[in-house]
């Protein structure tokens, strides 16, 4: 049963005496003042209110007493049941006329607090549910499912997942992303700077990426990632995951991805003999430091090996680039402009940037 609580109490009389030329108390189901324009009063117990209390009628005081003052008192009632008292200090002849209509507006004002509570409660169990779904991999548990289908979710929908990321530590903003959503459709806020949207796979899906990517990753703010269509979310939920995590380890210029694009990186990640992969990158960052020697094989690497396109980048006269090209052969044995050697730096590097 909802209880009310000192802060209720005194949101209640601050409203209340905003409206009525007289002082107002609520007191709790035992009669403690928990409320009160009359801050003195606070925590102390008021003998009219446990009359009103113990009679469940309103009742009138005509003479000041230990801990009363004239005014009349009045049960609050929530679901039938008394939750305390409301009182008005004043003649009760002209404040009796007042004391149905403050109930009222009381009891109104309770009954919207709790709707409150109620939806808080509703949707911290639908984030509880909601994460739960998100790293579930294989077959979901009865209670699981049973709170799914309370809560109106529809576990059997086809879905993908996707990521949304800010290459910096910067606040998504949640608003922004719920643009995006249909029915049935869901944001989780993984941290402060990753969400996951949990999408329907159905024909609309592909433009809807499409206007997603547009507004979001073409502008060069966020890096949209897609999982693949899987039984169980959680699977899509990491792709998508470690899709986004991997353009940002590896530095990619792309700001949007998807699982598929990008499993042939994932195929060289898992590759063995991993110690003598990174030594290759280590060399190169221990005897190349000063010239940035993993960097510059990166630039090279994404722009296909174009001399041009790299030293314009890397603002670098062309003859430097080939310097530092051929300080990469000879410091790993391996040369870049081999397509053999670069695919193995290429690995090395993968394997660097993950592993190190």
């Amino acid at each position: 049963m909802l209880s009310l609580t000192e802060e209720m109490a005194q949101a209640i009389v601050d409203k209340m005496m905003e409206v009525i030329p007289y002082n107002v108390n609520i007191m709790d189901s035992k009669g403690i003042i928990i409320g009160s324009g009359d801050k003195g009063r606070l925590g102390k117990q008021h003998k009219g209110a446990v009359e009103a209390l113990n009679n469940r009628i309103l009742i009138e005081v005509y003479e000041e007493q230990e801990s009363v003052k004239p005014g009349v008192n009045m049960p609050i009632y929530f679901n039938d049941e008394i939750m305390g008292v409301i009182g008005i200090s004043g003649a009760p002849d002209e404040v009796k006329p007042l004391a149905s209509l403050v109930t009222v507006t009381a009891e109104l004002l309770i009954k919207q607090e709790s709707v409150f509570i109620e939806r808080r409660k509703r949707e911290k169990k639908k984030e509880e549910v909601l994460y739960q779904w998100a790293f579930s991999v294989d077959e979901y548990s009865q209670e699981f499912i049973k709170a799914a289908i309370n809560l109106g979710i529809d576990l059997k929908l086809p879905r993908i997942a996707v990521a949304v990321s800010r290459r910096t530590g910067t606040v998504l903003p949640k608003s922004k992303l719920e643009a995006f959503l249909m029915a049935q459709e869901y944001i989780i806020t993984m941290d402060t700077n990753t969400s996951i949207l949990l999408l329907k796979k159905d024909i609309r899906l592909e433009k809807r990426l499409r206007i997603m990517k547009e507004e979001l990753s073409d502008k060069g703010n966020y890096i949209v990632t897609m999982g693949n269509a899987e039984d169980y979310i959680g699977k899509s939920v990491k792709e998508a995951l470690w899709t986004g995590n991997l353009i940002k380890r590896l530095e990619l210029k792309k700001y949007s991805s998807t699982y598929e694009e990008m499993d042939m990186i994932e195929a060289l990640s898992s590759i063995k003999n991993k110690e003598k992969y990174i030594g290759i990158m280590k060399s190169l960052e221990e005897e190349g430091k000063e010239v940035e020697l993993i960097k510059t094989f990166a630039c090279y690497f994404y722009n296909n090996g174009e001399l041009n396109k790299t030293a314009q980048e890397m603002h670098l006269h062309r003859n430097s680039l080939n310097y530092r090209l051929q300080r990469i052969n000879e410091i790993t044995g391996l040369n870049p402009k081999s397509y053999g050697d670069l695919l193995r730096l290429f690995t090395a590097y993968i394997i660097y940037k993950l592993y190190k």
